[in-house]
């Protein structure tokens, strides 16, 4: 019977871990849970709840892993798994993991990173000149200045006036300018309102002058009266929990939530004034236009 190894660990996913482990043994695999001892794993859930700006985390199945990492002979199975979940956020600097892993791509093995699983492949180095599907997301610097985004973000944003796009670009001045994205954003003033009292916060603790003018630029640009901007909203409800934004497109509204991962380290300042904005689907129509085709 084949085997498929799952790299996994505490504080993973649990629904990323327990599917593909009960798919694949429906198919007629042999399946191996790898940790980084051999005990019994506690996994988690996130899901939003009301009066939380975030996603919380919930305990969810415990499960006893079957093999130690080191112990682990990447020969022996024909494919692995790496879920996601928490757990990639120190599987990745795990050797053993690393060497595991580099072995089903040196063998061009299938390899399934589901969610932040990826996370462990980029740290070792293992996506270096290879393409991977990932919903949008961007670096940004703390004036909002471009540093770098995904192939995801450019069907996104392709429709603004090429001005707009000549680095430096700053997203803010793309999003909500008349020639930028702001056109085709259907919930603009929700969106508009969210992100100046994003800025003024950051003005509130930075005192930072160069925010104080892009926010006074922000502030006065005049509401688009293209009609794109008029679609109707999605209909899902988020309540006070998040704000979404969405994007007209071909392919209807797409409707995405956002989260922030600010970097920082006490050995690299200039480190710690990136984020990292993610935009994830936020209702199921968007996650079926983000599939294999991409957004329109």
């Amino acid at each position: 019977m084949p085997k498929v190894l799952l790299l996994t660990g505490d504080a993973a996913e649990d629904l990323e871990v327990m599917y593909p482990y009960q798919r694949l043994l429906e198919e007629g695999y042999e399946v191996d849970i790898a940790a980084p001892t051999v005990k019994k794993l506690q996994f988690v859930v996130h899901d939003f709840v009301d009066g939380f700006d975030t996603y919380t985390e919930k305990l969810g199945h415990s499960w006893p892993a079957d093999i130690a990492f080191a112990d682990v002979d990447p020969l022996d199975y024909v494919a692995v798994v790496v879920p996601g979940g928490r757990a990639p956020e120190y599987l990745r600097n795990d050797p053993d993991v690393r060497r595991i892993l580099k072995h089903f791509f040196d063998t061009d093995a299938p390899v399934a990173a589901l969610c932040h699983g990826p996370l462990i492949l980029a740290a070792a180095g293992l996506l270096q000149g290879r393409r991977s599907s990932a919903y949008p997301a961007l670096a940004v610097d703390r004036h909002w200045t471009l540093v770098a985004a995904n192939a995801a973000v450019k069907p996104l944003i392709a429709e603004a006036a090429p001005e707009l796009l000549q680095p430096p670009v700053n997203v803010l001045r793309l999003s909500l300018h008349p020639l930028g994205l702001a056109p085709r954003i259907a919930n603009l003033k929700q969106w508009r309102t969210h992100l100046l009292d994003r800025l003024r916060r950051q003005i509130e603790v930075s005192g930072d002058a160069v925010l104080e003018k892009l926010f006074a630029e922000l502030r006065a640009y005049p509401t688009p009266t293209n009609v794109r901007a008029m679609m109707p909203m999605s209909s899902a409800d988020y309540g006070d929990v998040l704000i979404p934004f969405q994007l007209a497109t071909a392919a209807g509204v797409l409707s995405f939530f956002s989260t922030t991962t600010i970097f920082g380290t006490p050995l690299d300042v200039t480190l710690s004034e990136l984020a990292l904005e993610s935009f994830f689907p936020a209702d199921a129509a968007t996650a079926a236009v983000l599939g294999p085709r991409g957004p329109a």
